[in-house]
């Protein structure tokens, strides 16, 4: 299992994604499942950038993440879930 805590920045807001660093290392390019209140979002991890998951606009609405907003992350490898 696989955990990091980020604050939310502005570049992750304007472009709906999360950049977890390198320290959330995911496969490359891949379809990933995010969940969040119960409800499973669909996301996917950059072709380059390690930790990065792109194509969020979906959970920023309904869940109304905004900048400065402190998330946890974690992947568990079981389930293949955010």
């Amino acid at each position: 299992m696989i955990s990091v805590t980020k604050k939310i920045g502005n570049t992750d807001y304007n472009y709906k994604i999360i950049t977890a660093g390198a320290k959330f290392e995911l496969p490359q390019g891949l379809p990933v499942k995010l969940s969040c209140n119960g409800r499973l979002y669909s996301g996917k991890t950059h072709s380059k950038t390690i930790g990065r998951i792109d194509g969020l606009s979906v959970l920023y609405k309904e869940t109304g993440l905004q900048t400065g907003d402190e998330i946890t992350l974690t992947y568990d490898l079981r389930t293949d879930i955010i």
